[in-house]
C-alpha cells in the first residue's frame, strides 16, 4: 500500500466520531419514548407476462412438420417499495444527561434552559443535573416533597401539604403560636365578652356562657333570661 494512503487512512480514524453504544432501557439515565416513524417494507406482487413460442405442429399443407407461433403466459416476481406509519419504541438519554463515546448509558449530565422546574438551578457536580429550591426533589426538580409525611412536619395537630411548601392547621378554638407549628387557646371571652350576656367562662378550645343568680341560660346558649323557679 503506498505510504500517502496509509497516512491518509490513519487520519480517517482518527478524526471520525466514535461510535456511539446501542442504548437500552436498563442503562442509566436511558428514557423509553414513543414515535411514529415511516417504515418501508420490500413488497412482493406476483407479474404475469405474455410472449409468442415458437413451436412445430403437424398436420401442415403439404408437408408433416411446420413451424408455428402460440402465445404462452409467464408469471415473475417482483418487489416495490411500500411504506406504513408504525409507532417505534426508541431510547434516548434521559434530559439533562449525554452519551459519549461507546460508555454504555448516558453517563454526563448536561444542563440548558428549561432543563430543571420549580426554580431548579444547574447542578455543577456530576451527582444529579439540577439542584432544587426547598420544597422539590428528583433529578430535575419536578417532584413536590411532602413534608408531612416526615414527623408531620413538626406541626403540633394537623400538617397541610402544598406544592413546593406546607403548613401547620390546628383545630377550632385554637390557632397557631408565632413559630407556626404549636397550637395555643384561643381566648374567646376577650372579644365582645364571647358574646354572652353576662359572664363568659373560657376553657381549652372553648367557651361557655353562664348567668347570675336568679337567671338561667336561654337555648341560645348566649342570653340569660329569669329563673321564676
Amino acid at each position: 500500500m503506498d505510504f500517502k494512503v496509509v497516512l491518509i487512512y490513519l487520519h480517517y480514524l482518527l478524526l471520525r466520531p466514535a461510535a456511539s453504544l446501542e442504548l437500552r432501557a436498563e442503562m442509566p439515565h436511558v428514557c423509553m419514548e414513543q414515535e411514529l416513524a415511516m417504515v418501508g417494507h420490500r413488497q412482493p406482487c406476483v407479474q404475469a407476462f405474455t410472449r409468442m413460442v415458437k413451436v412445430w405442429k403437424q398436420g401442415c399443407t403439404a408437408q408433416r412438420w411446420c413451424v408455428g407461433y402460440e402465445r404462452r403466459t409467464g408469471y415473475y416476481t417482483a418487489y416495490r417499495q411500500v411504506y406504513n406509519v408504525e409507532l417505534q419504541t426508541i431510547y434516548k438519554c434521559c434530559p439533562g444527561w449525554n452519551q459519549q463515546n461507546e460508555e454504555s448509558g448516558c453517563l454526563h449530565p448536561t444542563c440548558a434552559i428549561g432543563t430543571c422546574f420549580n426554580g431548579g438551578k444547574c447542578a455543577e457536580g456530576i451527582s444529579q443535573v439540577c439542584q432544587c429550591p426547598e420544597g422539590f426533589q428528583g433529578p430535575r426538580c419536578q417532584y413536590d416533597v411532602n413534608e408531612c409525611v416526615t414527623e408531620n412536619g413538626g406541626c403540633q395537630d394537623q400538617c397541610c401539604n402544598t406544592i413546593g411548601s406546607y403548613y401547620c392547621k390546628c383545630p377550632t378554638g385554637q390557632r397557631l403560636a408565632t413559630n407556626g407549628k404549636f397550637c395555643q387557646d384561643v381566648d374567646e371571652c376577650t372579644v365582645v365578652n364571647g358574646g354572652c350576656q353576662q359572664s363568659c367562662v373560657n376553657t381549652q378550645g372553648s367557651f361557655y356562657c353562664e348567668c347570675e343568680p336568679g337567671y338561667k341560660i336561654h337555648a341560645d346558649g348566649r342570653t340569660c333570661i329569669m329563673n321564676w323557679h
